[in-house]
């Protein structure tokens, strides 16, 4: 998780960068918490605070930020991403809208995910982690027209949960590695 604050600035990684770059390939969620901002990369967007952009390392960008920015950028490693959205390339360079549906829930916990909150969290990581996957997950069921899930394997997954509710430390993929599922499925 990285946040980030100040003043009006350009920044752009170009073909030649990611050559020379040595850092293995990753995902950034992208959110304003500030003012407005344009990003290009799959196409330009121009992104209202609290919308958010999944952006990947793979592909050149280019930020623009016209005045004061206050920016959450939170790092996701492919293979992570992965277990939450089949084909993360649904996603990237496509604008998430802060006022619609599990836009909205993403942008809130997105925002609220700084660095200092993170390391001091009243919930184990993998549950603020699970929580994220989620999130992203029904997201991109708005754009690659997943379905809901088989009814019968949905009334297991409820059955487990109701199960297992009372350990602490719960979590998603807990509850799939119980019933051999992928977390992706059990989401």
């Amino acid at each position: 998780i990285i946040h980030t604050q100040g003043s009006a600035h350009c920044s752009w990684r170009t073909r030649q960068d990611i050559e020379r770059s040595e850092e293995p390939n990753c995902y950034h969620l992208l959110v304003s918490r500030g003012g407005p901002w344009a990003i290009a990369q799959h196409g330009q967007k121009y992104l209202p605070r609290g919308d958010l952009v999944l952006h990947d390392s793979k592909y050149p960008y280019r930020i623009d930020i016209e005045s004061q920015y206050d920016i959450v950028n939170v790092k996701l490693p492919p293979s992570w991403l992965q277990t939450w959205v089949a084909d993360p390339e649904v996603l990237v360079g496509r604008q998430i809208d802060a006022t619609s549906g599990w836009g909205q829930v993403l942008s809130r916990v997105i925002s609220s995910l700084l660095p200092e909150f993170a390391a001091a969290a009243p919930l184990p990581a993998s549950v603020l982690t699970d929580h994220v996957g989620v999130t992203l997950a029904l997201v991109c069921g708005r754009f690659d027209g997943t379905r809901p899930a088989d009814r019968r394997l949905a009334a297991q997954i409820l059955h487990r949960m109701r199960e297992r509710c009372m350990e602490r430390s719960l979590t998603g993929a807990d509850i799939a590695e119980s019933l051999s599922i992928e977390l992706r499925v059990l989401h």
